[in-house]
């Protein structure tokens, strides 16, 4: 039960870090259109529909992922009973996706250490 909501973390995190790069591509190509299109003559009536369209894309993809944030949180919240350091280094390794030497790092803990704090999840497995 807990590495199935370990694995569940896991893709959310993955999840919201793909939708952040969706967003930060599509601002980048909105800025470059907005640029591009600033300089050139225009009707009256114009309406840059290729920003609007660029701005309905980015709110869609902000709300789902507020949806995904809020579904992640419920399931850390079930967390809390591991002591501060298990659960920090639950957030490195299963939010943040960062590999072991820069968990030991972050910490001050040996990379046993935080084996151990990691590992200390999966006792109440059983419970």
């Amino acid at each position: 039960m807990i590495n199935t909501k370990l694995n569940k973390i896991k893709i959310l995190a993955f999840k919201i870090r793909r939708i952040n790069e969706k967003i930060e591509s599509l601002r980048y190509e909105m800025e470059y259109h907005t640029s591009i299109y600033s300089e050139l003559p225009k009707n009256i009536n114009y309406r840059n529909n290729m920003i609007e369209i660029f701005i309905s894309r980015i709110e869609e993809l902000e709300i789902k992922k507020i949806e995904i944030q809020v579904e992640l949180d419920k399931i850390l919240d079930e967390f809390t009973f591991l002591s501060e350091i298990s659960y920090k280094i639950l957030v490195y390794r299963c939010i943040e996706n960062l590999p072991w030497d820069q968990i030991v790092q972050k910490t001050g803990y040996s990379k046993p250490s935080c084996f151990r704090f990691y590992n200390e999840i999966k006792k109440y497995n059983s419970s």
